[in-house]
């Protein structure tokens, strides 16, 4: 039922209806008053969501970057204009009700705008309350937004196109919304195109940051959007089909503009991986005549495997699909590629509603999508390189990590999912479980002299489920443990390092959790999209307490080898030889 169209019409006509009861001026005024709310929501809306809002509630912070200084404004407005202009001008009843309807549906509209698009940064539904700004487009597989469907009356579309059309002319300033952020009722209903209507809408700024960028040009549309990655049954490659935002084919003298991102830990879902829809990273272009464009990316360049360093080149040739990372590490590298018109400069680039500056960023000029290629397959294009891939190395003296060998750490490092206690799934508190009452995510505190045995086995919880494609280890660091971080270690280290896992490839693995123990509590926090970022975040420990315990959690990438543990980039135990993570 398209109950958005619904809603946005009964806003209209009801406000409509109200304000030709008040009067042609009132009505005026009213609308007066929302036309300078919306320019004050618009002005204060990115400095409000990064200054404030994203470090509070990121998930509803642009909703409410937006709809909050609306209505305040308005609020203020209101009781400014009935303080100082109090009272009607006289026009005939005829005036009055027919200009107040005018200016009344005016004032509806504009609101009901605001509300479409503020509602839409909400992390939603693409088709919620049955309208669907965005759909894929049939012919090349992409995210298209003159494939979503429309409201019946376009209320999200006008006030767009109203305050376009300000911000470059009476109300215009140096960062005008018309170039600035372009189509804004479409970037509501982009963002929201996530994996399974689940996945984030939007990140805070630190995490995601720009590496580099490269260029390609090629002699013709059809060479620059070819690879050989893609080929026919006779070796021959396949071009990829790509329009532009109008639908148009990229005209000759087009080139590829690539861009290689890296998603912190703060980027991770709630299951532990990156994922990023091919609406959700856009960049924007200044073309000749002043207009400009969002471009969505055509492809995206990544690690096909998280036991591997093999880095592959996707398109976004079809309905669902996404940027996702591999395995475990603590973060993942990303290359995204737009087809840019001749005319057209980059100006921004958008991520999940952060803007990523491309200032200051190294940009490369590649010759030929062969040469493109071979930089995919050598993993240089984005930053993995054949000498990152390092063997076990020792490092031993005074001050230096110590070894472990197999036996050793058998007792303080394992690949276990095991809780280590058994407790009923009613008592499980904020833990998530799965069908089989495997703990999936969340935190809880357990007495331990209501740890229940004998309980059916329907009943009960004793153990992890890790993210699809990893294996969780389990490090022991308590008092007792050669793996302690306590004394000197924790002196000596800055309490903001995050304990982590190196594997023999370099990647490094942020701990995911911990079960703490002592005689008073049990603590459980099992967290793949919120990994431990410093010791702050751990349960204090004592070298005078003998009944404390805590072990960390991690989830590597199935296949890898496992060769330090430490803190930060500084190794405190070394494997020797390194410990083979098997697929689960």
């Amino acid at each position: 039922m398209p109950i958005m169209n619904i809603a946005v019409i009964l806003l209209i006509l009801g406000l409509g209806y109200f304000w030709a009861g008040q009067g042609l001026f009132s009505s005026f005024i009213h609308f007066l008053c929302v036309l300078t709310a919306g320019a004050v929501a618009l002005a204060l809306w990115e400095p409000l969501t990064y200054g404030v809002l994203l470090g509070l509630r990121e998930d509803i912070a642009w909703s409410v970057g937006l709809l909050a200084p609306f209505a305040v404004t308005l609020g203020l407005l209101r009781v400014l204009t009935n303080k100082f202009v109090p009272s009607n001008l006289e026009f005939s009843d005829t005036a009055n009700f027919v200009g107040g309807a005018i200016f009344g549906a005016g004032s509806g509209l504009l609101t009901a705008g605001f509300l479409v698009i503020g509602i839409g940064f909400l992390p939603l539904p693409p088709d919620f309350l049955g309208y669907k700004p965005v759909g894929w487009e049939s012919t090349t597989g992409a995210v298209d937004a003159r494939q979503g469907s429309r409201l019946w009356v376009p209320a999200d579309l006008i006030t767009t196109r109203v305050y376009e059309r300000l911000s470059a002319g009476a109300l215009s300033t140096s960062t005008p919304l018309a170039t600035r952020l372009p189509n804004l009722h479409e970037q509501a209903g982009l963002v929201r195109v996530t994996y399974e209507g689940k996945s984030k809408t939007t990140l805070k700024p630190d995490a995601v940051r720009l590496i580099s960028r490269y260029t390609l040009t090629a002699d013709s549309p059809t060479d620059l959007l070819t690879d050989s990655f893609i080929v026919s049954a006779d070796g021959s490659p396949v071009p990829q089909r790509v329009t532009l935002p109008d639908g148009s084919p990229p005209p000759p003298g087009s080139r590829i503009e690539g861009v290689v991102l890296n998603f912190g830990p703060g980027a991770k879902e709630k299951r532990g991986q990156v994922v990023i829809g091919p609406g959700q990273v856009r960049l924007l272009v200044t073309r000749a005549d002043g207009s400009t464009m969002s471009l969505g990316p055509i492809a995206f360049i990544g690690r096909s495997s998280g036991k591997t360093l093999q880095v592959n080149r996707y398109r976004f040739d079809g309905p669902e699909v996404y940027a996702a990372s591999v395995g475990g590490a603590a973060d993942a590298v990303f290359g995204f590629e737009f087809v840019v018109p001749p005319d057209a400069t980059p100006t921004d680039l958008l991520v999940k509603n952060v803007r990523v500056g491309l200032e200051g960023a190294p940009v490369r000029e590649l010759a030929s999508t062969a040469q493109r290629d071979d930089l995919v397959r050598s993993g240089e294009i984005i930053g993995v390189q054949a000498e990152s891939v390092a063997g076990a190395e020792v490092v031993g003296g005074a001050g230096g990590p110590v070894a472990f060998n197999p036996t050793q750490r058998q007792r303080e490092i394992i690949s276990s999912t095991g809780i280590g206690i058994t407790f009923n799934k009613q008592n499980r508190g904020g833990l998530e479980l799965n069908a089989d009452n495997q703990v999936i995510g969340g935190r809880t505190t357990l007495d331990p002299n209501r740890i229940a045995t004998n309980l059916p086995p329907q009943l009960q919880v004793n153990s992890f489920l890790p993210p699809a494609g990893t294996v969780m280890v389990q490090v022991d660091v308590g008092p007792q443990s050669r793996a302690s971080l306590l004394g000197q270690v924790l002196d000596a280290a800055e309490r903001i390092l995050p304990p982590v896992l190196t594997d023999t490839l370099g990647q490094r693995y942020q701990a995911v959790g911990y079960v703490y123990q002592d005689q008073s509590k049990i603590e459980i926090r099992f967290t793949p999209g919120q990994p431990i970022r410093g010791l702050t975040e751990l349960p204090t420990l004592s070298r005078s307490r003998s009944d404390q315990s805590l072990r960390l959690l991690f989830t590597p990438s199935a296949g890898v080898q496992i060769k330090s543990f430490g803190l930060g980039s500084v190794e405190k135990i070394v494997l020797d030889p390194p410990m083979a993570l098997r697929d689960r």
